[in-house]
C-alpha cells in the first residue's frame, strides 16, 4: 500500500510539472528552466530507487534473498538521495525562489488559432516590434539573469500575453529564444572588448546575462552552429 501511494503521488507531481512545461517556455528565463530540469532528475530518480525496491520485495522471496535482518539496506538509496537534494539545494539556492504564476492569454486554441481573440493588431504588432527592439538594444534587459516575459511587459507597458505573441509571430521565436539571441551576441561582443584583459568565456557568459554554462553553449551553438570555444578559435 505504501508503494501505491509513493507511486500515484510520483505520478501527480509528474502530471503538474508537465502541466507547467507546457507553458514556461513563453513565460519564463533560465531560472525556471533550471528548476524544471532539476524537479525532473529528482522525480526520475525517486522512480527508479521506487520500481528497484518494488521489484526486489516482490522477486526476493521467489529468489530466496530476502533476509529480515538487511531491510535498513532498503533506506540507504533514499538516505543518499536525500543528501543529494541537499547538496543541491545549497550550491542552487535559486531554485527555491518564487516562481511567478503566468498571466491566462485570452487565446482559442481551437483549429490551430491560438491568438483569434488577441487586441494585438498588426498595425500595433509593426509599432511595437519597433519599440521591443529599442528597449533590447538601449536598455540591455537580457543582462539580468532573472528577467522574465512579465517582467519585461511591464517595462513595456503592455500585456505579457500581448509580448508573447509579438515574439511568436513577428519574431518567429520564443521568449527563451529571443532573449537568448541578445545575449550571445553580447558574448561575442564582450569578448572582442575585453581581448586584451583574456576574460574567461564563462565569465563573459555570466556577465551578458547566462546563469549556467549549460544553457550558454546550447544557445550559442544554436545560433552561430558552433561552440563558443570553436567560434572563437576560428576568429
Amino acid at each position: 500500500m505504501q508503494f501505491i501511494h509513493l507511486l500515484y503521488y510520483l505520478w501527480a507531481s509528474r502530471k503538474q510539472l508537465t502541466a507547467f512545461t507546457q507553458t514556461q517556455e513563453n513565460q519564463y528565463t533560465e531560472r525556471e528552466r533550471s528548476t524544471v530540469v532539476w524537479l525532473s532528475q529528482l522525480m526520475l530518480g525517486f522512480y527508479v530507487l521506487t520500481f528497484l525496491a518494488l521489484a526486489f520485495l516482490i522477486l526476493s522471496p521467489w529468489l530466496g534473498l530476502y533476509i529480515r535482518e538487511l531491510d535498513f539496506l532498503y533506506v540507504i538509496p533514499m538516505v543518499v538521495l536525500t543528501y543529494l537534494i541537499s547538496y543541491r539545494s545549497f550550491q542552487h539556492v535559486s531554485l527555491f525562489q518564487r516562481i511567478e504564476t503566468p498571466e491566462p492569454q485570452p487565446a482559442d486554441n481551437r483549429n490551430g488559432k491560438k491568438y483569434e481573440k488577441s487586441a494585438l493588431t498588426p498595425e500595433k504588432a509593426l509599432q511595437l516590434k519597433e519599440r521591443v527592439k529599442d528597449y533590447m538594444q538601449s536598455e540591455k534587459p537580457f543582462l539580468n539573469n532573472e528577467l522574465t516575459l512579465r517582467g519585461m511587459a511591464q517595462e513595456l507597458a503592455i500585456p505579457p500575453y500581448q509580448l508573447s505573441q509579438l515574439l511568436n509571430e513577428h519574431f518567429g521565436k520564443s521568449f527563451f529564444d529571443f532573449v537568448n539571441s541578445y545575449r550571445v551576441e553580447e558574448v561575442i561582443d564582450y569578448m572582442t572588448r575585453e581581448q586584451r584583459r583574456k576574460v574567461s568565456l564563462l565569465e563573459a557568459a555570466f556577465a551578458c546575462g547566462f546563469n549556467n554554462k549549460t544553457s550558454f553553449i546550447r544557445y550559442f551553438k544554436k545560433l552561430t552552429g558552433q561552440t563558443p570555444s570553436q567560434y572563437f578559435k576560428a576568429r
